[in-house]
């Protein structure tokens, strides 16, 4: 999980949310007819939100926010609609989510045992509250890290080996691109960088390209690797751009 920028709406879906959240808080019984309401909007306005919160991924886009991994095809409500139902249109509070994170793992689910708020990698900067190691394993920096964690089921077995298998793939191809580029290759290098930026699990590339350019952390975590891994991020700072 790492940071999303979120842009605006275009006014005119911005104005029938509103609408929409007034209609909810009005209501004698605000919960049913929120649940009335989802997702009978308008098309056009609910398919300028996920087209939105996909891009808001870049070349990630249909991407789970939570997980990085599996494909997202759920509008997920951040904070439940069971606990906060005049959210149901809140822009702010639509994300977009995979199957398994969102109905087999975070369901109506929202604050921690002890009042904990989950991070939302739109509004937070997740690696204060997470941290994600090279071999792919996830460990939390404070309570609301570990209930994230919890939550979304970052921690499952399937997850931490994509992880660490993005970091593998990124020792062999980060000097593969910088060797392509020597050899004047640059198609086959820019077939590379397209590799390298389209992963899944961008955490992992983000964590990969700080390891390499930190002269002491470096030689410690990539060993043998550090020196082409070093050169090559050095040399072709294009690589870092992340979508």
């Amino acid at each position: 999980m790492r940071h999303i920028d979120r842009p605006a709406l275009t006014a005119r879906s911005q104005r029938w949310l509103d609408r929409w959240t007034t209609q909810i808080r009005d209501a004698a019984d605000s919960k049913a007819r929120a649940d009335q309401m989802w997702p009978k909007g308008s098309t056009q306005t609910l398919q300028e939100i996920r087209d939105t919160l996909k891009g808001m991924n870049g070349d990630l886009a249909g991407r789970c926010m939570y997980c990085e991994n599996s494909e997202a095809g759920h509008i997920d409500h951040f904070e439940p609609r069971s606990r906060a139902p005049e959210r149901t249109f809140d822009w702010l509070n639509l994300l977009l989510a995979c199957e398994r994170c969102n109905s087999n793992h975070k369901r109506d689910r929202f604050l921690g045992p002890d009042g904990e708020r989950p991070v939302d990698p739109t509004d937070d900067r997740p690696s204060k509250h997470l941290r994600f190691t090279p071999s792919g394993v996830v460990k939390h920096r404070d309570a609301r890290g570990d209930w994230s964690i919890e939550l979304f089921g970052l921690d499952r077995d399937l997850l931490e080996q994509g992880r660490g298998d993005a970091w593998t793939t990124l020792l062999s191809l980060v000097p593969r691109y910088a060797r392509l580029r020597a050899e004047g290759r640059d198609e086959d290098a820019e077939k590379t960088a397209l590799a390298i930026q389209r992963g899944p699990f961008p955490t992992m590339r983000q964590l990969f390209f700080a390891i390499a350019a930190d002269p002491k952390r470096g030689p410690i975590l990539l060993g043998n690797d550090y020196e082409p891994v070093a050169d090559a991020v050095a040399a072709h700072p294009e690589l870092r751009a992340s979508p």
